[in-house]
């Protein structure tokens, strides 16, 4: 039983991919003081481009009501903020993010795919998204079997592929990350400053664009489906953020390395003085026994085969001063971690949905308060 009765008001979130306000390639732009009512996909997404832009006093929110209409129960379809591929990463700053149909705030570069294994200076990727790296941009290179960090090199040059040889594995590959017919993709070669030995199905992304050092400050994220803060980047600080009544997790940092293929590892980040209440009660990670995100805080990397990755990439966090009340799984989850301290943090009131299946997959216990698996040299406080 889902609870509904009949006289209860439904919202289907559509897919139409539009945006409410959308920033392509853009640098040192300042959105302040704007407020955003109804959004068909994301609120706000910035995307490519240098970067540092600031948000400040910006407000995702529902609406009034259209003419003869019922309420709106959404503000925007998908993500209120969504930063991708940016060189420099954004100031979040008083912004009020309520009722949308995705995560608060997420923060992010990509993965491409290798196409064509090989041994030399020359790697064939595919991108799921737009190309947004450059010569001379670092590159880093993950084993697509246990995403352990194969080697970081520069990217010399690159050039699109008109025809690819082998297909037909490609489609196997394909498959595995759900993107659609590979004869329609786009796919790259891209010279590398030194030879390196890669696999088909291997994974690239450069650490130059992935929003490097964002701060994501004094906002309020709430009664959202999904998570509060997502973060898949490095150099960065979450801090006097309140979080309450999101679906999923209040705050997730780590990288996906399956479907969505958003990257990278999170890396010398620091998350401090949050307040984060009445999270992770959706039925995602009540039901579902393949969710990961299942703690107030959550650190994790996901892959395809639903197993707790022993690749360690997330590293030199610091999570302090947190305080966590009434979560319906974990407090506090570490995953796929190392060199991180978690110190000074109250934790409440865990596990108050009862019955909780989301990790059960992964092996994680659903009573932990504070759960710690895969994980080297962490200092708790």
């Amino acid at each position: 039983s889902c609870g509904a009765a009949a006289g209860d008001l439904l919202v289907l979130r559509g897919r139409a991919g539009k945006m409410g306000i959308r920033l392509v390639d853009c640098a040192e732009m300042n959105v302040e003081n704007v407020t955003l009512w109804s959004a068909p996909g994301m609120g706000l997404q910035e995307i490519g481009g240098d970067g540092g832009s600031r948000y400040k006093n910006f407000k995702v929110t529902r609406g009034p009501a259209p003419a003869g209409g019922a309420e709106r129960l959404l503000s925007s379809a998908a993500d209120a903020f969504h930063s991708s591929g940016v060189r420099k990463g954004p100031l979040v700053e008083n912004c009020v993010l309520e009722y949308q149909g995705d995560d608060g705030i997420a923060i992010h570069g990509a993965y491409m795919l290798v196409a064509a294994a090989g041994n030399s200076d020359k790697i064939i990727v595919s991108p799921k998204y737009a190309m947004v790296c450059k010569p001379g941009d670092n590159l880093r290179i993950y084993d697509g079997k246990d995403y352990q960090l194969k080697k970081e090199v520069k990217i010399v040059t690159f050039s699109p592929v008109e025809k690819l040889k082998d297909l037909e594995s490609v489609k196997d590959l394909w498959k595995q990350y759900k993107l659609g017919d590979p004869t329609s993709a786009k796919y790259y070669e891209l010279a590398v400053s030194e030879p390196v030995k890669v696999e088909m199905g291997d994974l690239v992304s450069s650490p130059d664009c992935i929003g490097n050092g964002f701060t994501v400050r004094k906002n309020v994220i709430r009664n959202n489906r999904a998570q509060g803060i997502r973060i898949k980047s490095t150099g960065g600080i979450i801090e006097d953020n309140q979080i309450e009544g999101c679906s999923a997790t209040g705050i997730a940092l780590g990288p996906e390395l399956n479907y969505w293929m958003e990257g990278d590892f999170v890396q010398n980040v620091i998350i401090r003085n949050n307040t984060i209440r009445d999270v992770n009660t959706g039925a995602k990670s009540v039901k579902h026994d393949k969710a990961i995100l299942i703690g107030a805080i959550t650190v994790y990397a996901l892959t395809p085969d639903n197993v707790l990755s022993s690749c360690k990439g997330n590293s030199n966090l610091v999570i302090e001063g947190n305080t966590i009340d009434n979560c319906g799984g974990i407090g506090i989850l570490l995953t796929c971690i190392r060199d991180s301290v978690v110190k000074n943090n109250t934790v409440g009131n865990t596990r108050i949905m009862k019955t909780m299946e989301g990790g059960k997959v992964f092996g994680i216990d659903p009573d932990a308060s504070i759960y710690v698996d895969e994980a080297e040299n962490i200092k708790l406080e």
